[in-house]
């Protein structure tokens, strides 16, 4: 926005410098050929001269109108960052975290794995909430980059955590396995405050060898806290990441689509064929490739959107989509709509048909 109000500043100032060569050049054509008599060229000029200048009054008004709506927004966005700020401060909890002994026992105690085919306790953390601000929704996740390994988002506890409320994290592994030196663990715990402020700390800790494995936490008063968005509430690890992937119900999605595509199978196969009849053989199809793409709607339900491509000679030819609603709490899938998306003349009008009739019958 202020860099167009600078443009219609500059060209405002290039109409107001350039008019009078304009107007000059405008009359004295009318005066040549004798359209306005020589004597009312002064009037013509203030006639010109006033509806000029009015219309640069006119955009003038409305520059300023549009700076001051600017300059009040500004002192709009700084007001509501302050009263963020003050929001944060005033109802931050503040969270303790510690290594405590392995040979106790505690309540509250949930396990990570953070290294394969083990279930020795490697190390426990405690986490402890010293002030008189709530927090919840309390989450834990582990990444060793050396070993390419994500332990995914553990939830240790959705509800809130008052004042001296603790929580228990008990590091599993392989306590046997050999450590070729140490080796660098970063923990990520995730929390929120009562006002769905989402808050990180990152711990870098490490494995190393002591009499067999040992998980060790850097002993500290404080650790480095970051106010995340609620969209980076996990940490993207080597590989890219979506909202589907880090869902709770992920491995149950996945399976209800498997389970409710397989006895339909045959029916899409049968929708394949009528789109190369005359090519058997002579294409290639990812249309039982499983799905291309997840939207997740919710926790319980997911969007699996599904595209089949088909090639001749190396050339796409034709594409075909259609859509399932999944939901785990019903156990159920919805086929959606089949949708032409490229026909390349392969085929025909009653061919299309075919196929529509044909994905009427998919009830999934």
């Amino acid at each position: 926005m202020k860099h167009r109000l600078n443009c219609i500043f500059l060209l405002c100032l290039l109409i107001l410098l350039l008019s009078p060569f304009f107007i000059n050049s405008f009359l004295d054509f009318f005066v040549k050929f004798k359209l306005i008599d020589i004597c009312d060229i002064n009037t013509w000029i203030g006639f010109y001269g006033s509806i000029i200048g009015g219309g640069l009054t006119i955009v003038g008004v409305i520059y300023t109108i549009k700076k001051q709506e600017e300059l009040n927004r500004q002192d709009k966005d700084a007001q509501n960052d302050l009263n963020e700020k003050n929001a944060r401060i005033s109802n931050f909890p503040n969270l303790n975290i510690d290594q405590v002994d392995t040979n106790d026992n505690y309540d509250n105690c949930s396990s990570l794995e953070i290294c394969y085919g083990g279930n020795d306790v490697l190390g426990i953390i405690r986490i402890k909430n010293v002030s008189d601000h709530n927090a919840k929704n309390l989450r834990m996740q582990c990444i060793i980059k050396s070993q390419c390994y994500d332990s995914g988002m553990l939830c240790i506890y959705r509800g809130y955590i008052v004042k001296n409320d603790e929580y228990y994290v008990q590091i599993l592994g392989n306590k046997q396995i050999y450590l070729q030196g140490v080796i660098p663990v970063d923990l990520y715990i995730t929390f929120e405050d009562s006002l769905f402020h989402i808050y990180q700390i990152k711990i870098e800790c490490i494995l190393e060898n002591d009499s067999g494995a040992k998980f060790v936490m850097p002993e500290s008063d404080e650790f480095k806290l970051t106010l995340i968005s609620e969209n980076d509430a996990y940490i993207i690890s080597d590989s890219d990441k979506t909202d589907y992937d880090l869902c709770e119900n992920k491995k149950k999605f996945d399976k209800l689509f498997m389970e409710s595509f397989e006895p339909y199978k045959d029916m899409f196969q049968k929708i394949d064929k009528v789109i190369f009849d005359k090519y058997a053989g002579s294409y290639n199809s990812g249309s039982l490739s499983g799905p291309r793409n997840f939207k997740l709607l919710s926790e319980t339900q997911c969007l699996c959107y599904v595209k089949s491509e088909f090639f001749y000679h190396g050339k796409e030819v034709f594409v075909y989509s259609y859509e399932v609603l999944l939901d785990v709490n019903r156990n159920n899938a919805i086929y959606k709509y089949l949708k032409i998306e490229k026909n390349l003349r392969f085929c025909s009008l009653f061919q299309l048909l075919r196929i529509y009739i044909l994905s009427l019958k998919i009830v999934l």
